[in-house]
């Protein structure tokens, strides 16, 4: 089990809706679970091998912060050594 955390933060002076965030999983690391501090979004997989996890953040305050912590597990049939590769970023984010 590998474990992840993303922190977003709204940096600019009004509130943005739709905060929408990708991240892509390295190779061979699956998608198990997910928890978003305050409540506050919901993220998913397209199935258990895609590595993309697309969350949901809805709408972000002024200086808003939420912690994404992703659970994911590594395929037993992986090659031993160092995960790496994992990337994510912003997809959308509209200012209200």
């Amino acid at each position: 089990v590998l474990g992840y955390e993303i922190e977003v933060t709204n940096v600019g002076g009004s509130t943005v809706q739709d905060v929408q965030i990708q991240d892509n999983l390295p190779e061979d690391v699956h998608f198990v679970a997910y928890q978003v501090s305050n409540n506050g979004g919901v993220c998913i997989a397209n199935d258990l091998f895609d590595p993309e996890v697309i969350c949901d953040l809805g709408a972000m305050q002024p200086g808003e912060s939420r912690i994404i912590r992703l659970t994911t597990q590594v395929d037993p049939a992986a090659q031993p050594g160092v995960i790496t590769g994992c990337s994510g970023y912003l997809i959308t984010a509209c200012p209200s």
